[in-house]
Protein backbone atom coordinates (compact mmCIF):
# COMPACT_ATOMS: atom_id res chain seq x y z
CA UNK A 1 0.00 0.00 0.00
CA UNK A 2 2.81 2.02 0.93
CA UNK A 3 4.47 1.47 -2.43
CA UNK A 4 1.68 2.33 -4.61
CA UNK A 5 1.11 5.46 -2.18
CA UNK A 6 4.53 6.62 -2.94
CA UNK A 7 4.33 5.63 -6.67
CA UNK A 8 1.09 8.04 -7.19
CA UNK A 9 2.99 10.98 -5.11
CA UNK A 10 5.78 10.78 -7.52
CA UNK A 11 3.20 10.37 -10.87
CA UNK A 12 1.49 13.49 -9.11
CA UNK A 13 5.13 15.31 -8.81
CA UNK A 14 5.89 15.08 -12.81
CA UNK A 15 2.72 16.29 -14.02
CA UNK A 16 3.21 19.46 -11.77
CA UNK A 17 7.13 20.21 -13.45
CA UNK A 18 5.47 22.18 -16.37
CA UNK A 19 3.37 23.97 -14.63
CA UNK A 20 6.77 24.77 -12.74
CA UNK A 21 8.56 25.53 -15.39
CA UNK A 22 5.94 27.77 -17.09
CA UNK A 23 5.99 29.85 -13.82
CA UNK A 24 9.63 30.42 -13.79
CA UNK A 25 10.05 31.11 -17.40
CA UNK A 26 7.69 33.71 -16.26
CA UNK A 27 9.69 34.92 -13.32
CA UNK A 28 13.81 34.45 -15.23
CA UNK A 29 12.13 36.19 -17.88
CA UNK A 30 10.68 39.50 -16.38
CA UNK A 31 14.45 39.43 -15.02
CA UNK A 32 16.50 38.90 -17.38
CA UNK A 33 14.94 39.65 -20.52
CA UNK A 34 11.57 41.57 -20.72
CA UNK A 35 12.45 44.35 -18.32
CA UNK A 36 16.16 45.06 -19.62
CA UNK A 37 15.06 44.66 -23.37
CA UNK A 38 12.19 47.10 -22.56
CA UNK A 39 14.61 49.85 -20.78
CA UNK A 40 16.99 49.52 -23.55
CA UNK A 41 13.53 49.62 -26.03
CA UNK A 42 12.07 52.42 -24.30
CA UNK A 43 13.63 55.39 -26.69
CA UNK A 44 10.14 57.62 -25.75
CA UNK A 45 9.05 57.22 -22.05
CA UNK A 46 5.73 57.96 -22.49
CA UNK A 47 5.11 55.35 -25.26
CA UNK A 48 6.84 52.33 -23.53
CA UNK A 49 3.87 51.07 -21.55
CA UNK A 50 1.73 51.53 -24.39
CA UNK A 51 3.78 49.95 -27.16
CA UNK A 52 7.27 48.60 -25.91
CA UNK A 53 5.79 46.77 -22.57
CA UNK A 54 3.50 44.59 -25.06
CA UNK A 55 5.60 44.23 -27.53
CA UNK A 56 8.42 42.68 -25.72
CA UNK A 57 6.60 41.17 -22.35
CA UNK A 58 4.03 39.26 -24.46
CA UNK A 59 6.37 36.56 -26.51
CA UNK A 60 8.93 36.62 -23.29
CA UNK A 61 7.16 35.54 -20.37
CA UNK A 62 5.22 32.63 -22.33
CA UNK A 63 9.14 31.15 -22.76
CA UNK A 64 8.93 28.29 -20.15
CA UNK A 65 5.87 27.51 -22.24
CA UNK A 66 7.57 27.72 -25.33
CA UNK A 67 10.62 25.24 -24.82
CA UNK A 68 7.54 22.53 -23.45
CA UNK A 69 5.99 23.20 -26.74
CA UNK A 70 9.16 22.16 -28.80
CA UNK A 71 11.22 19.82 -26.61
CA UNK A 72 8.64 17.84 -24.46
CA UNK A 73 5.43 18.49 -26.64
CA UNK A 74 3.59 15.76 -24.81
CA UNK A 75 3.33 18.40 -21.50
CA UNK A 76 1.08 19.75 -23.62
CA UNK A 77 -1.75 17.23 -24.49
CA UNK A 78 -4.93 19.59 -24.55
CA UNK A 79 -5.78 23.14 -24.38
CA UNK A 80 -6.74 23.03 -21.09
CA UNK A 81 -2.97 22.32 -20.20
CA UNK A 82 -2.09 25.28 -22.59
CA UNK A 83 -4.50 27.50 -20.75
CA UNK A 84 -3.18 26.30 -17.21
CA UNK A 85 0.45 26.83 -18.80
CA UNK A 86 -0.34 30.61 -19.83
CA UNK A 87 -1.67 30.99 -16.69
CA UNK A 88 0.93 30.15 -14.70
CA UNK A 89 3.45 32.29 -17.15
CA UNK A 90 1.69 35.25 -16.76
CA UNK A 91 1.45 34.75 -13.02
CA UNK A 92 5.28 33.87 -12.34
CA UNK A 93 5.42 37.38 -14.41
CA UNK A 94 3.31 39.50 -12.82
CA UNK A 95 4.91 38.76 -9.44
CA UNK A 96 8.28 39.04 -9.94
CA UNK A 97 7.28 42.50 -11.85
CA UNK A 98 5.44 43.81 -9.01
CA UNK A 99 8.13 42.93 -6.65
CA UNK A 100 10.45 45.49 -8.98
CA UNK A 101 8.17 47.84 -8.69
CA UNK A 102 7.49 47.79 -5.37
CA UNK A 103 11.28 48.14 -4.47
CA UNK A 104 10.68 51.69 -5.98
CA UNK A 105 7.07 52.72 -5.76
CA UNK A 106 6.58 51.08 -2.47
CA UNK A 107 3.01 52.99 -2.49
CA UNK A 108 1.73 51.32 -5.65
CA UNK A 109 1.96 48.01 -4.04
CA UNK A 110 -2.44 47.50 -3.96
CA UNK A 111 -3.05 48.92 -7.44
CA UNK A 112 0.07 46.91 -9.03
CA UNK A 113 -1.32 43.86 -6.89
CA UNK A 114 -4.48 43.33 -9.15
CA UNK A 115 -4.30 45.44 -12.36
CA UNK A 116 -0.96 44.05 -13.91
CA UNK A 117 -2.06 40.38 -12.24
CA UNK A 118 -5.20 40.19 -14.68
CA UNK A 119 -3.66 41.84 -17.52
CA UNK A 120 -0.99 39.14 -17.47
CA UNK A 121 -2.70 36.09 -16.80
CA UNK A 122 -5.58 36.99 -19.62
CA UNK A 123 -2.57 37.49 -22.21
CA UNK A 124 -0.53 34.95 -21.47
CA UNK A 125 -3.22 32.34 -21.63
CA UNK A 126 -4.22 33.42 -24.74
CA UNK A 127 -0.39 33.26 -25.60
CA UNK A 128 0.09 30.11 -24.60
CA UNK A 129 -3.21 28.87 -26.44
CA UNK A 130 -1.21 29.42 -29.84
CA UNK A 131 1.58 27.74 -28.29
CA UNK A 132 -0.31 24.58 -27.50
CA UNK A 133 -1.27 24.40 -30.81
CA UNK A 134 2.18 24.25 -32.17
CA UNK A 135 3.29 21.86 -29.74
CA UNK A 136 0.61 19.57 -32.45
CA UNK A 137 2.89 20.09 -35.03
CA UNK A 138 6.23 20.01 -33.94
CA UNK A 139 9.14 18.53 -36.15
CA UNK A 140 11.34 16.63 -32.98
CA UNK A 141 13.94 15.61 -36.16
CA UNK A 142 15.01 19.12 -36.17
CA UNK A 143 17.30 20.16 -33.60
CA UNK A 144 19.08 23.83 -32.31
CA UNK A 145 17.65 26.87 -34.01
CA UNK A 146 15.87 24.80 -36.42
CA UNK A 147 13.66 23.58 -33.85
CA UNK A 148 13.04 27.04 -32.05
CA UNK A 149 12.42 28.45 -35.77
CA UNK A 150 9.00 26.75 -35.40
CA UNK A 151 7.81 29.25 -33.46
CA UNK A 152 7.08 31.34 -36.18
CA UNK A 153 3.84 29.77 -36.70
CA UNK A 154 0.80 30.81 -37.74
CA UNK A 155 -0.60 29.62 -34.99
CA UNK A 156 1.53 30.75 -32.42
CA UNK A 157 1.31 34.46 -34.49
CA UNK A 158 -2.02 34.71 -34.27
CA UNK A 159 -2.63 33.79 -30.63
CA UNK A 160 0.32 36.20 -30.09
CA UNK A 161 -1.02 39.33 -31.51
CA UNK A 162 -3.89 38.71 -29.75
CA UNK A 163 -2.34 38.81 -26.47
CA UNK A 164 -0.47 41.72 -27.51
CA UNK A 165 -3.89 43.43 -27.83
CA UNK A 166 -5.23 42.96 -24.57
CA UNK A 167 -1.64 44.55 -23.22
CA UNK A 168 -1.64 47.26 -25.72
CA UNK A 169 -5.40 48.29 -25.27
CA UNK A 170 -5.21 47.78 -21.35
CA UNK A 171 -1.58 50.28 -21.15
CA UNK A 172 -3.57 52.83 -22.95
CA UNK A 173 -6.47 53.05 -21.13
CA UNK A 174 -4.34 53.37 -17.43
CA UNK A 175 -1.22 55.94 -19.33
CA UNK A 176 -3.91 58.38 -20.70
CA UNK A 177 -6.13 58.07 -17.45
CA UNK A 178 -9.42 56.73 -18.89
CA UNK A 179 -10.77 55.98 -16.28
CA UNK A 180 -11.32 52.29 -13.90
CA UNK A 181 -15.26 52.01 -15.89
CA UNK A 182 -13.10 52.04 -19.00
CA UNK A 183 -10.65 49.39 -17.48
CA UNK A 184 -13.00 47.25 -15.66
CA UNK A 185 -15.01 47.38 -19.43
CA UNK A 186 -12.05 46.24 -21.04
CA UNK A 187 -11.07 43.71 -18.32
CA UNK A 188 -14.35 41.99 -19.26
CA UNK A 189 -14.40 42.13 -22.67
CA UNK A 190 -10.88 40.60 -22.39
CA UNK A 191 -11.53 37.83 -20.93
CA UNK A 192 -14.67 37.34 -22.44
CA UNK A 193 -12.53 36.73 -26.06
CA UNK A 194 -10.34 34.65 -24.04
CA UNK A 195 -13.41 32.37 -22.73
CA UNK A 196 -14.35 32.07 -26.75
CA UNK A 197 -10.96 31.33 -28.00
CA UNK A 198 -10.54 28.77 -25.43
CA UNK A 199 -14.59 27.41 -26.13
CA UNK A 200 -14.03 27.31 -29.84
CA UNK A 201 -10.67 25.21 -29.98
CA UNK A 202 -11.02 21.33 -29.61
CA UNK A 203 -10.09 19.88 -26.14
CA UNK A 204 -7.53 17.84 -28.00
CA UNK A 205 -6.23 20.90 -29.81
CA UNK A 206 -6.19 18.68 -33.47
CA UNK A 207 -8.74 19.03 -36.70
CA UNK A 208 -8.33 23.42 -36.85
CA UNK A 209 -6.76 25.26 -38.95
CA UNK A 210 -5.48 29.37 -38.44
CA UNK A 211 -5.93 31.44 -40.84
CA UNK A 212 -5.56 34.41 -39.12
CA UNK A 213 -6.19 36.93 -36.39
CA UNK A 214 -9.36 38.36 -37.57
CA UNK A 215 -10.90 34.97 -39.24
CA UNK A 216 -10.23 33.07 -35.64
CA UNK A 217 -11.44 35.78 -33.50
CA UNK A 218 -14.65 36.01 -36.02
CA UNK A 219 -15.59 32.37 -36.04
CA UNK A 220 -14.70 31.92 -31.72
CA UNK A 221 -16.59 35.14 -30.90
CA UNK A 222 -19.68 33.59 -33.34
CA UNK A 223 -18.72 29.50 -32.59
CA UNK A 224 -21.55 27.08 -31.46
CA UNK A 225 -19.12 24.66 -31.33
CA UNK A 226 -20.11 23.87 -27.35
CA UNK A 227 -23.80 24.18 -28.66
CA UNK A 228 -22.98 21.81 -31.70
CA UNK A 229 -21.44 19.33 -29.26
CA UNK A 230 -24.07 18.78 -27.02
CA UNK A 231 -26.13 18.38 -29.28
CA UNK A 232 -24.18 15.59 -30.71
CA UNK A 233 -24.07 14.01 -27.29
CA UNK A 234 -27.87 13.82 -26.68
CA UNK A 235 -28.40 12.45 -29.95
CA UNK A 236 -25.47 9.56 -29.32
CA UNK A 237 -27.31 8.91 -25.99
CA UNK A 238 -30.59 8.31 -27.79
Amino acid sequence: METLECESEERDLITLIPEIIALLGGIVSAVLIALPLSSLLNVVPSLGPIIIAPLVEEPTKIIGVILLALYYPNSITSKKRGLILGIMAGIGFAFTENLLYFLVYPQAVLVRAVIPVLIHICASATAALGVALLSKKVDRSSAGFARFKQVNSKETRVFLIIAMSFHFINNFILVIGLGDLFWVANMILDYFILYKLYSYLPEKLTGIKITGTKELLSKAIYSKRKKEEHQTKLFDFK
